[in-house]
């Protein structure tokens, strides 16, 4: 049974919305231009090329984290599930480009290195982490 979801964070409208169109904008105008001629509509080649080319507009739209009840889901590169009790510690640091969410994990490997301002509802998200992560080992800056 999948885990409920409380809250998304997704990169920032009309960015999100930007990337996108401005990713199918190449495939379109081909598009457009093979019905000025019939003939090329009807190579199937033609379809699998604009597939592929429309394929990395789905990993923009859904990129992002989820936090469900029992833990994150990050959609950042390959979708992955984080139970909040394999957690150690989180972190807002602020850099010359921006601050920088960072999780650690129980091992002390960085699960997620991720610039905050991408994401929306960053309040939201501060304060699931805040509330549902147990810090250990750890004081927050």
């Amino acid at each position: 049974m999948p885990d409920t979801i409380v809250s998304h964070h997704r990169l920032i409208q009309p960015y999100r919305a930007l990337l996108v169109g401005l990713w199918l904008l190449p495939p379109g105008l081909l598009l457009v231009l093979a019905v000025v001629r019939i003939t090329p509509l009807l190579n199937p080649r033609l379809w699998l090329m604009l597939a592929a080319m429309g394929l990395p507009t789905l990993h923009i739209w859904q990129q992002g984290i989820d936090v469900c009840e029992k833990g994150l889901t990050l959609r950042i590169y390959l979708p992955t599930t984080i139970p909040f009790h394999d957690l150690q510690s989180w972190q807002v640091q602020h850099t010359p480009a921006g601050r920088v969410l960072i999780m650690i994990d129980t091992d002390g490997h960085t699960v997620l290195s991720f610039f905050i301002a991408h994401l929306t509802h960053e309040p939201q998200l501060l304060q699931a982490l805040n509330n549902r992560v147990q810090l250990r080992d750890y004081v927050r800056r």
